[in-house]
């Protein structure tokens, strides 16, 4: 791929902040390009990456987020 096919990436994120899942979305170019994730939450945290490229983005593909340290397992759940 040449420097100008590169475009970076894009990643859309449903986060834990303050006890709720909220949307975050993060660029290549926003350092670091990790979305803050806390603990507290009843619902995991999601995400999902797209390149992009200069004729458009990719198709998405999911992000395996780990549960966050400590979590609770909820039995049956995953």
């Amino acid at each position: 791929m040449s420097l100008d096919d590169d475009r970076g990436f894009l990643i859309e994120a449903w986060v834990c902040r303050a006890g709720q899942v909220v949307f975050a979305a993060v660029n290549r170019w926003d350092p670091p390009a990790v979305p803050i994730d806390e603990a507290g939450c009843m619902q995991p945290s999601s995400g999902r990456i797209y390149t992009a490229e200069k004729h458009g983005y990719t198709e998405w593909i999911l992000i395996r987020w780990p549960p966050h340290p400590g979590a609770a397992v909820t039995p049956g759940a995953g």
